[in-house]
């Protein structure tokens, strides 16, 4: 009874943390002031020219309005969450990495992702089916205590079926046994 009820309380209070979670004041006044007077809103990168030859009234470029291709280059390079045998509790290794990942995902709210849950090729096919569903569903829960929103997060299971690399040495199955996160 107690578990229904603290679970009603989250299902309720989640919208809100969410919404509090994706909004960020420095966002808005960006969004609010597009123009600064020789004052940048963004430290500059390796690729910006020099603020010397910068006009007076500038137009400052927020993180949501770059390339998101470009932005998403760090992410697809770590798009592999790998998992203990026969489990689906997240490593905290993964962790700056799923952090990064939610900002990037409350920041744009438009990208979408597919969570792929796999497995090694041990146990049976209903079996690992499961338990790669339970890995691509932690990835997403955890995405989503971080404030990402429940439409842009997709999950699938492929338990065995697509696996990374063939083999039965235990490095194979380590490097089986993952989610794997794919941009739309």
């Amino acid at each position: 009874m107690k578990s229904n009820i603290i679970f009603k309380i989250i299902m309720l209070t989640l919208p809100i943390t969410t919404a509090f979670s994706c909004s960020l004041p420095n966002d808005k006044i960006v969004k609010d002031s597009k123009i600064s007077s020789n004052v940048e809103t963004t430290p500059p990168t390796t690729t910006e020219k020099s603020s010397s030859t910068t006009p007076k009234h500038s137009v400052s470029v927020s993180f949501s309005e770059k390339n998101t291709d470009e932005q998403l280059t760090p992410f697809k390079q770590e798009n592999l969450i790998y998992f203990s045998f026969n489990d689906y509790n997240i490593n905290s290794k993964f962790s700056q990495n799923l952090n990064d990942l939610a900002k990037f995902l409350c920041d744009h709210p438009s990208q979408k992702i597919l969570i792929e849950g796999h497995t090694d090729n041990r146990g049976t096919i209903n079996y690992n089916l499961h338990l790669g569903e339970k890995r691509a569903n932690s990835v997403k829960l955890y995405l989503k205590s971080k404030g990402v929103s429940d439409e842009q997060i997709s999950t699938v299971s492929y338990g065995p079926n697509k696996p990374f690399e063939a083999g039965d040495k235990e490095s194979t199955y380590a490097k089986n046994r993952r989610s794997v996160i794919v941009y739309r």
